[in-house]
């Protein structure tokens, strides 16, 4: 089997260190965030979970611990191509029983239209 890494996004870029992080449970249903997402982390902390670092328009770095959602849309996206927009819905209950989880409104925009502030 042989693999074409050539155009490939490499997982192991340099860190990033984000200003802070993004607690949307404490901020609450409404909370949102914005802006160029310039790095997807893998596998961090005990729980094995994903952080997304969003660099808003002020140039601030800001973590963003993954979820189901959020891991649903934004995992597979190449870090430092697109903007991101997220607005936190609240916890939901899911229609067919089970646990709650944290539900989110995404956009995602190519970075290739943005426009220049």
């Amino acid at each position: 089997m042989k693999f074409n890494f050539e155009d490939k996004h490499k997982v192991n870029d340099a860190m990033i260190q984000a200003e802070e992080t993004w607690n949307y449970q404490e901020e609450g249903e409404g909370a949102g965030i914005e802006g160029l997402l310039v790095s997807i982390r893998k596998n961090i902390g005990k729980n094995k979970n994903t952080v997304y670092t969003i660099e808003k328009d002020s140039g601030v770095l800001v973590d963003v611990w993954g979820c189901a959602v959020l891991n649903n849309h934004l995992e597979s996206l190449e870090a430092g191509k697109h903007g991101v927009k997220l607005l936190y819905k609240g916890r939901q209950q899911p229609q067919s029983g089970g646990r709650p989880y944290h539900d989110f409104d995404v956009w995602i925009v190519s970075a290739d239209e943005a426009e220049e502030s």
